[in-house]
């Protein structure tokens, strides 16, 4: 079980670099004004969202499931798992939303916000870390409390 917590943690770090990293690329998009380098930024954003963010944030979502199928009856029971559930969840819909963006640039289709809205964009997934990071770390009894 300890192989399966290293492969999940690597990839939550490969997960997290990419959901931090292509909000930013994509607000270059509003930068870049030549022709040749607004080509190459929907191809860049279509290789990280597909060869590097999809298959880690599967590996994580598996070896998260294969993690608490060690112990369900415990860790279902705890508040902190269900929080983390949670927050995990709206970083799946975050996820999606940001492979929609990316189709939309692909299609070269024109993107509906600005580069202010996609600079603060990046900083939901480093919030939902410091809360997983800390739910995960700290396992908060509620009902000690």
């Amino acid at each position: 079980m300890l192989y399966v917590k290293a492969l999940h943690i690597i990839s939550i770090i490969a997960w997290f670099s990419g959901l931090l990293y292509l909000p930013r690329l994509i607000a270059c998009y509003y930068k870049w004004v030549d022709n040749e380098s607004r080509h190459y930024l929907p191809i860049m954003a279509t290789k990280l969202y597909n060869y590097i963010m999809n298959p880690a944030a599967l590996c994580s979502l598996v070896c998260g499931c294969l993690l608490i199928s060690a112990n369900p009856t415990y860790y279902w029971q705890q508040f902190w798992l269900q929080v983390k559930m949670a927050v995990v969840t709206c970083l799946v819909i975050y996820h999606v939303y940001l492979g929609i963006i990316v189709g939309n640039l692909s299609q070269t289709l024109y993107l509906q916000r600005s580069s202010y809205f996609y600079k603060i964009l990046h900083i939901i997934p480093g919030i939902c870390c410091v809360v997983i990071v800390a739910l995960s770390v700290i396992q908060p009894n509620v009902g000690a409390i």
